[in-house]
């Protein structure tokens, strides 16, 4: 179980490349079929109308429907077979627009008058009967739009862990003993805010959610769809106006408070060591209304606990959703959940001060509890110390989480930085 368990974190980072890499080149396909389909219908607009007749036609389907058609025309004074019915081709859901087309070149065959066709003048082998835009062309330009993006969020996103575990592997190779080097923001001490990294997913997330539900309502609205599609539906379009908003607020965040900064006078943050830092945003806030908590957070449960049966597991089960419910016991101590489930409600350390640029400087002490986990920084298993700090301001709250680099090490390991507070 344990080599099994090692096997899949080893791949974890890789993982989204083969779900990535078929979306990507699914919609890339759609996009060029799309292309390829628009192109011929605006050049159709200018093609001359001929008349043609129509010899066979037939509608086919159960639950994706097409008409197919044979039909003669002149063009040039010569004689020409054609089969395009629409510049789309294929079949598709909309059985009012197929049966509706089929009827009226029925008409048209069983009575021998002439149909319009309108043919390439620079091929006028090629031609078509109706050359109007259908539903399917939008579905399947936005269809292949949304794929492509998804597709290309998860190579993105593949492509960061593969190379935060290479220069994990680079930097354990060559001083295990300053871990907190991967980051420059951990190194010079001045910590940016997690947080800020939601702004481009979650855009991802609106745009890419958004065009996939729009591929289907212009089909779902012509085929007339059941309750519970546009229940899904909805569902979907939910999705992406909470993504639209949690992006809006986020850039609004940075356009008023630009973005903040966590000093820290000393890295790392040695667990059982106070250390003194600074919350630093650009525009000044009042000492009131702030809600600081140290928290820590892990994706996976260690190897001791997966080794102590099924109690033990169901217990800090039960303590990690106490932690997540934010279930504190009374007294107001500092509460360790399981193997690495933390959370600490903190105060300010005296008023805000400006500093020598005008921003506001909130000092802030930090002490972790002795003996705590270290930050991991494997993709497959994930160690996470932050500072969460929050403050209710009108119009526009204020809201940051800042990443901590937690390790255990010597003091005479221990850097002082630039960055710290003054």
């Amino acid at each position: 179980m344990k080599g099994k368990q090692r096997r899949i974190e080893r791949l974890g980072p890789w993982l989204p490349f083969p779900f990535g890499a078929w979306c990507l080149c699914f919609g890339l396909g759609l996009l060029t079929l799309a292309s390829l389909r628009w192109r011929t219908f605006l050049r159709a607009q200018s093609w001359p109308a001929v008349s043609a007749t129509v010899r066979d036609v037939e509608l086919t389907g159960t639950k994706t429907y097409s008409v197919t058609a044979t039909y003669e025309y002149e063009f040039n004074r010569r004689s020409y077979t054609g089969h395009h019915v629409d510049i789309m081709g294929g079949g598709d859901s909309n059985y009012a627009l197929h049966r509706r087309r089929y009827e009226e070149l029925k008409g048209y065959r069983d009575a021998g008058r002439p149909f319009p066709a309108f043919v390439n003048p620079k091929t006028p082998s090629e031609s078509v009967l109706y050359r109007q835009a259908d539903s399917w062309m939008y579905a399947v330009f936005l269809f292949g739009l949304g794929a492509a993006e998804v597709g290309a969020a998860a190579v993105w996103f593949g492509a960061r862990a593969v190379r935060r575990r290479n220069r994990l592997k680079a930097l354990s190779k060559g001083d295990r003993g300053r871990l907190w080097h991967i980051r420059p923001d951990w190194r010079q001490g001045r910590v940016k805010p997690s947080t800020a990294r939601h702004l481009l997913p979650s855009c991802l997330v609106a745009i890419g959610v958004g065009t996939f539900i729009s591929a289907f309502i212009p089909l779902m609205a012509s085929a007339g769809a059941p309750w519970w599609c546009w229940l899904i539906a909805g569902f979907f379009v939910l999705v992406g106006v909470l993504a639209l908003m949690s992006a809006v607020h986020a850039l609004a965040a940075f356009v008023v408070y630009g973005t903040p900064v966590l000093c820290l006078s000393e890295v790392p943050v040695v667990p059982g060591r106070r250390v003194v830092a600074a919350l630093r945003t650009a525009r000044p806030l009042a000492a009131d209304r702030w809600t600081l908590r140290l928290e820590c957070s892990t994706n996976s449960s260690s190897e001791d606990s997966e080794d102590s049966g099924d109690g033990p597991r169901l217990a800090e089960l039960l303590q990690r959703l106490k932690a997540l419910l934010g279930k504190r016991p009374t007294g107001g101590d500092p509460t360790w959940y399981g193997e690495c489930v933390y959370r600490q409600k903190l105060s300010a350390q005296g008023h805000p001060q400006p500093d020598h640029t005008g921003a506001l400087m909130l000092p802030v002490a930090l002490e972790l509890p002795r003996g705590a986990s270290e930050t991991a920084l494997d993709p497959g298993f994930t160690v996470t110390w932050a500072l969460a700090a929050k403050r209710r301001a009108f119009p526009l709250s204020f809201s940051a989480s800042f990443e901590l680099p937690v390790f255990a090490v010597p003091e005479d390991a221990i850097e002082k930085t630039d960055g710290g507070p003054r």
